[in-house]
């Protein structure tokens, strides 16, 4: 044996430590992947190094405790929902559209951004009730220009131009009312769409009437004024009520939130989580406000 060549790498004790830690940072997220894909049973497919993929590699699903919470809160309709069909618009690579497959006869999956569009269809390709639709709902139909964010492809959006949005891609919208007229069954609706959910609402509002469905929807902080959105006020005059989930150490001091969180893990084992409703929605940033039309406000203690 003879060597041939000899490479020399320059390597600092930071250098070192950092590639031990990755190292077995990468062993952990192989374990995981092992869990998660038996979980799952089916492949994902995720935009790499970027916010939802690494959740989704992390967890196995994307905003799993918001996910849980929703459907722990949805239980007492649950057998209602199961006969009934899901709207996920800015369904994204599909992250969400995957968990609603499980809990409702069907789901339509709404995603203008073509390249998010590539790995939703991909991600829905063996779920027979999922369909994928590559344009978004609006207020008028057309096309408009889409900021990406390429470090948080969720947050890419029409409204705002997100920081790390790198460049807009042309997407197509429709107007939900003006396609609608098949549908018998439409009981939910999932809206993200970074800020722009008031013109999918208003292009809805005649389906939305019609069907009466729940609805959850993404609400920035930015949208408030006079104590509440144009979103909350439209569903509002349609009969609609809102609750949201906060944790139940969520008021308290840094030290109390903390001194929760130690004793619920030694004693308990559990994290509390509370479903808040009022009249008025204070103001902030709201990643799942759930709005419940009259028909099941008294199922769900509204």
């Amino acid at each position: 044996m003879k060597t041939v060549k000899t490479f020399k790498r320059h390597c600092t004790l930071l250098g070192l430590v950092e590639e031990k830690f990755n190292k077995k940072m990468t062993k952990r997220l192989e374990k995981l992947a092992a869990e998660h894909n038996q979980n799952r049973q089916v492949s994902i497919a995720v935009f790499a190094n970027e916010h939802i993929g690494i959740q989704i590699n992390q967890y196995g699903v994307y905003d799993k405790l918001g996910l849980e919470i929703l459907f722990d809160f949805l239980n007492p309709i649950s057998s209602q929902l199961k006969n009934g069909l899901a709207m996920d618009i800015g369904a994204n690579i599909g992250n969400h559209s995957l968990y609603f497959s499980k809990r409702f006869k069907e789901v339509h999956s709404f995603e203008p951004n073509p390249a998010t569009y590539t790995l939703l269809s991909f991600n829905l390709r063996d779920i027979p009730n999922a369909t994928p639709f590559n344009f978004g709902l609006g207020q008028e139909a057309g096309h408009l220009e889409l900021n990406e964010n390429l470090q948080n492809m969720g947050e890419s959006s029409i409204v705002y131009k997100p920081q790390g949005g790198t460049r807009t891609v042309n997407i197509e919208l429709k107007v939900l009312d003006e396609i609608s007229n098949e549908i018998t069954d439409l009981i939910f609706m999932k809206i993200d769409v970074e800020g722009y959910e008031h013109s999918v609402l208003a292009g809805s509002a005649a389906t939305i009437e019609r069907h009466q469905p729940i609805i959850v929807m993404e609400q920035h902080a930015t949208e408030f004024s006079d104590g509440s959105t144009d979103s909350i006020r439209l569903l509002s005059q349609l009969g609609y009520k809102f609750c949201w989930h906060q944790s139940a150490s969520k008021g308290k001091g840094w030290l109390g939130r903390q001194s929760d969180m130690l004793f619920n893990s030694i004693f308990h084992n559990t994290q509390e989580y509370k479903i808040i409703t009022s009249d008025v929605i204070p103001v902030g940033k709201y990643g799942m406000l759930m709005a419940v039309p009259t028909r099941f406000q008294a199922a769900l203690g509204l």
